[in-house]
């Protein structure tokens, strides 16, 4: 799969089929000088078993891993300012969502892994200002 590059200034739609147990690239959004960033997540399949945010500081740099652990998505911190809760559990049929203030950072990579069993799709809103 590759990895699109997006500046949200506009609500966006991805969705994805995680068809196996390693992380998926959702999407790659490019920040630019954004101030906020806002996304909903839906499941439809399977619980998610991992959920990642990277980021990038400058175009041809490294993804670093910013939130990929349960707490936190439920004890919010930097620039995750807020979360429905543990997204790295989101189960099959449910929403979640978060808020990040991303400005410094070029771009964001969301990722997620499904459980074992049954795939799911991943659908994937986001937009900012």
């Amino acid at each position: 799969m590759v990895a699109l590059m997006r500046f949200h200034r506009d609500r966006t739609q991805v969705a994805v089929t995680l068809s196996d147990e390693t992380l998926t690239v959702i999407d790659t959004i490019m920040t630019g000088d954004r101030d906020s960033l806002s996304i909903q997540l839906a499941n439809a399949g399977n619980v998610l078993d991992k959920f990642e945010v990277a980021g990038q500081v400058v175009v041809n740099g490294t993804f670093e891993v910013l939130f990929n652990a349960a707490a936190d998505f439920t004890s919010p911190a930097g620039i995750l300012i807020g979360a429905s809760g543990d997204l790295t559990i989101l189960a099959d049929a449910a929403t979640g969502w978060l808020l990040l203030y991303p400005k410094g950072f070029y771009g964001l990579r969301i990722r997620a892994a499904r459980a074992a069993g049954a795939n799911t799709i991943l659908t994937m809103n986001s937009g900012g200002s």
